[in-house]
């Protein structure tokens, strides 16, 4: 309400107390959408007024001083300046303020998308912001048929209106009739005899002019007030929004404006990064609580082994499952074919073995996640709670990130398209899709010490090995399943034995001229194996990488 016809009759008349004996010598812009025009008087006293004509928030504010910027700084209407003010008046049907100069009229139109501020010569219209110039006639007919004052000791009211709980249908009498008003008028008239909605509006037009301002949040319309104090229909926050200057309480309204504006934005860009955060250990905490479950796995290997080397008289290379008989039944162990007898027993002792040394590590991750989940939604609610710029970076100390990171994990990103497989929990597979994003798997997502992979001699997919939290080398087999994939998704997915070159990604460089998706090893090993994807590797739904 602060640009409300009504208070713009009080800052009319506070502006020409002010501006008495004050000539205009300057007007200028240094930034989009906002004049500053600069006044001076005989005692070379300085003042300057600020018109903003941003769309989303138009208004005039005064300053004593203000420094222009030597650069990017643009003049307007010169030509007429410098110029003594002899008056200055608000139109009285519209929100046009008109300054009367001594070589002209300034115009400031605050009318929304369309404000600007106008400079009429005797002999054509300046414009701030360019008009059409088939409007221009118009414009200046308007001007003229329109009557301007600065006496506003009452308010003009043409016709009686009575009560009515329209609002659409009161506004149509009264276009400067805000919500705040029409909420304070119904207040007022509540159970009243009196229903003349003229007799009410006079009454606050008054206290408009005359009465301190109040500013603050008003939650029941969620929005900033900008009211007399006199306003029954809302509450007083503090004495220090109460002001007697409309341009004292413009500037707290405007602070206020940008403070919510820059806080609301802030709560965006942190609740979708607590957001996404909370979605990932929710997702890895389910992940781990289903390996915890399965803690029967290190005695069924170790099982297994026992059983086999029991009965190692009976294995044989090539075979792929035995049954062997027990005190409890006969019991069915599935087999490599390519593994010798030996290497079959090592393979379920090894296979018992880390998964004890995984289940552990599967506890301690699962206490660790569990507290991360619950620190990170005690944050989203402290988030919800707070109002004011200062309570939220306090939130992201403690959160321990920094804008830049908060930017970067909730902006747009680049899209990889890349196939994911896990093998037991900890092991991720990344296969990319073709060849552009095969360099960015290998060059943009993939670390120094991640294993790489591709099928030797053909064409055929980057692979990437991630591990989560590996302590020591990674198992033989656990390679040879990434080997295989990178077999299946290339040129050699059909052969019954492919090679397969892998390294440490920091052995692979792409050097200038090379297509995309072509790279060179410095240092590589190789793997013979079969092009297929192990079932024991389950594929998971791609999400973004960068």
């Amino acid at each position: 309400m602060y640009n409300n016809y009504l208070y713009l009759r009080r800052l009319v008349k506070e502006l020409k107390e002010i501006l008495k004996n004050y000539f205009l010598i300057k007007i200028y812009s240094q930034e989009k959408n906002k004049l500053h025009l600069h006044f001076i008087n005989k005692l070379n006293e300085n003042f300057f007024l600020i018109f903003s004509i941003d769309p989303q928030l138009v208004y005039l504010t005064i300053k004593s001083e203000h420094f222009p910027a030597k650069k990017n700084i643009s003049f307007f209407f010169q030509d007429y300046l410098p110029s003594q003010i002899e008056n200055i008046e608000l139109s009285i049907n519209d929100r046009i303020i008109k300054f009367t100069l001594s070589d002209g009229e300034l115009y400031l139109i605050i009318h929304g998308n369309l404000s600007n501020a106008i400079f009429k010569s005797k002999t054509k219209l300046n414009f701030y912001k360019a008009g059409k110039i088939e409007k221009s006639d118009k414009l200046i007919k308007y001007l003229d048929e329109i009557k301007f004052t600065n006496d506003f000791k009452s308010l003009e009211l043409n016709e009686e209106v009575f009560f009515s709980d329209d609002y659409k249908k009161i506004k149509k009498h009264y276009p400067f009739l805000s919500k705040e008003l029409y909420s304070e008028m119904i207040f007022r008239i509540g159970n009243s005899e009196n229903r003349n909605f003229n007799f009410y509006l006079r009454n606050i037009s008054k206290e408009i002019m005359l009465d301190d301002i109040i500013v603050f949040y008003n939650h029941s319309l969620n929005e900033l007030s900008f009211v007399p104090v006199t306003f029954s229909s809302f509450k007083v926050e503090n004495e220090n929004s109460i002001f007697s200057s409309y341009f004292k309480a413009a500037d707290e309204y405007i602070n206020r404006y940008y403070n919510t504006k820059k806080l609301t934005s802030e709560k965006l860009k942190v609740t979708n990064f607590l957001d996404k955060e909370i979605e990932k250990t929710f997702n890895k905490l389910n992940n781990i609580t289903f390996q915890i479950k399965d803690d029967k796995k290190e005695d069924y290997y170790r099982k297994c082994a026992e059983l086999l080397l029991l009965n190692r008289n009976q294995l044989k290379k090539g075979m792929e499952i035995i049954v062997i008989e027990t005190e409890s039944g006969y019991c069915e162990i599935k087999l490599n074919k390519k593994r010798t007898p030996q290497e079959n027993i090592d393979d379920y002792f090894q296979k018992a073995k880390d998964f004890k040394i995984e289940f552990k590590q599967y506890n301690k991750l699962y206490e660790l996640t569990l507290d991360k989940y619950n620190k990170l939604n005690e944050l989203k609610t402290k988030l919800q709670n707070i109002s004011n710029i200062k309570e939220m970076k306090n939130l992201q100390k403690e959160m321990g990130a920094s804008n830049k990171n908060i930017e970067k994990k909730t902006q747009p990103q680049i899209q990889v398209k890349y196939r994911k497989y896990v093998y037991a929990e900890n092991y991720f597979i990344y296969v990319g899709k073709d060849n552009l994003n095969n360099d960015l798997l290998t060059f943009k997502i993939a670390k120094q010490n991640d294993y790489w992979f591709h099928a030797r001699g053909v064409a055929g997919s980057h692979v990437v090995l991630k591990v989560e939290k590996q302590r020591g080398n990674i198992p033989k087999y656990v390679l040879e399943k990434a080997a295989s994939i990178a077999a299946f998704f290339s040129k050699a997915k059909n052969a019954n034995l492919a090679p397969v070159s892998y390294t440490i990604r920091k052995y692979v460089q792409k050097r200038k001229g090379l297509e995309p998706g072509q790279v060179v090893l410095i240092q590589e090993n190789t793997l013979i194996v079969k092009p297929q994807i192990p079932d024991d590797c389950v594929e998971e739904k791609e999400e973004n990488l960068i």
